[in-house]
């Protein structure tokens, strides 16, 4: 089972080894940080959509 959390502006999904990541394009900086801090804990970006102003990130240990 997963957790969600809600961290500034963004809305994060962990699993145990999967993290989905959906913000707006407003918190691009927010959002890059965050997968920054993931990648380091050894998790890669497996994919990234957007559409209108949502854009989500879906990243994989």
């Amino acid at each position: 089972m997963g957790e969600r959390k809600i961290v500034d502006h963004l809305d994060i999904f962990e699993g145990e080894n999967n993290v989905m990541i959906t913000t707006t394009v407003s918190c691009g900086l927010e959002l890059v940080d965050a997968v920054d801090d993931y990648i380091k804990q050894g998790f890669t970006v497996a994919s990234s959509s957007s559409g209108g102003t949502n854009i989500q990130v879906y990243l994989v240990r």
